[in-house]
C-alpha cells in the first residue's frame, strides 16, 4: 500500500497520542518512525523525510538528543499555535 503525504497524519496521530505526547511527553522521533513503519511499512521514510514532514504538518519542534558527543535520535516537542510564523487565515 503506498502511502499519500496527505494520509501520513491519519497514521501517526494516533501513534502520538498512544505515546503520550498529547499529555505533554517527548516523544522519541526513531520510536514514533519504528511504530509508523510498523502499522504502514511502505510509507514515507527514510527517518530525515519523516521527521521533517511531521515536523512541519503539526507544527512541532525538534529537540536533537545527545550521547558522547553524537546526536543519537531527536525528540519531538509539542509548539503551542501562537506565534506570528503559525498565521494562516486559510485555516
Amino acid at each position: 500500500m503506498e502511502v499519500l503525504m496527505s494520509d501520513i497524519l491519519l497514521f501517526v496521530n494516533p501513534i502520538l497520542e498512544e505515546m503520550g505526547f498529547h499529555e505533554g511527553k517527548e516523544v522519541s522521533v526513531k520510536k514514533l518512525f519504528e511504530k509508523y513503519l510498523e502499522v504502514c511499512p511502505n510509507g514515507i521514510g527514510p527517518l530525515g523525510v519523516f521527521k521533517g514532514i511531521i515536523e512541519h504538518k503539526l507544527f512541532l519542534s525538534v529537540k536533537k538528543l545527545y550521547a558522547d558527543g553524537k546526536i543519537i535520535d531527536y525528540l519531538f516537542i509539542y509548539k503551542p499555535k501562537n506565534d506570528l510564523l503559525h498565521y494562516d487565515p486559510r485555516h
